[in-house]
């Protein structure tokens, strides 16, 4: 535009009374999707799957009555490694973290997914209190430190640290040390050593 604002996404898309943007990617035929909802479903897509003709656009997520798109990483692997190389950390509101091989998941075009963590609670009681949701992902290499932020407090986990919380798809994961049970982001940070 002429005041260097940009153009509005609704020029170039035709959006229902009750969608939002969440998220905006450029997609190059090598890039990966990794979709993530709140109730702990996800699945990959390649960026060819999603791309489209139509103006308003195509559907690719299928949630759960309640259940919102938490987020939609994208990512790249590189040719010569493979996509059990890279690892997948999540965190469920009640402050347990999992971490497990991104291979576990489908590579779907559209759906809903399988679960990625346990959102059970110990007892029955502790889980009509509250319902629990996934608040925090990242992708992460075998070699890279991991940031967990919880309000102005951060831990570092160096790859070895991390290997605590590793385990397999839709398990419950391990509690996260105290003071860190209500994580607002999960961060990887390479180290150098790729």
């Amino acid at each position: 535009s002429a005041r260097s604002y940009g153009e509005p996404l609704s020029s170039r898309f035709k959006f229902a009374a009750t969608m939002q943007c969440l998220t905006a990617t450029v997609i190059k035929p090598d890039i990966r999707l990794l979709w993530i909802s709140s109730d702990a479903y996800g699945f990959i897509t390649t960026g060819e799957d999603v791309l489209t003709k139509n103006k308003a656009g195509k559907a690719v997520v299928q949630l759960k009555k309640g259940a919102e798109l938490l987020s939609v990483q994208s990512f790249i692997i590189a040719k010569d490694q493979q996509l059990a190389a890279y690892y997948l950390a999540l965190v469920s509101s009640h402050g347990y973290m999992l971490i497990f091989a991104l291979n576990a998941l489908p590579q779907l075009v559209q759906g809903r997914g399988n679960k990625l963590i346990s959102l059970t609670r110990a007892t029955a009681q502790q889980a009509k209190q509250q319902q629990a949701v996934l608040t925090a992902s990242c992708i992460l290499k075998a070699t890279d430190h991991l940031l967990v932020y919880a309000g102005k407090r951060h831990l570092h986990l160096k790859p070895g640290d991390w290997q605590h919380y590793l385990g397999k798809r839709a398990q419950k994961g391990r509690p996260l040390p105290r003071g860190f049970s209500v994580v607002q982001k999960l961060e990887p940070m390479p180290s150098g050593k790729d």
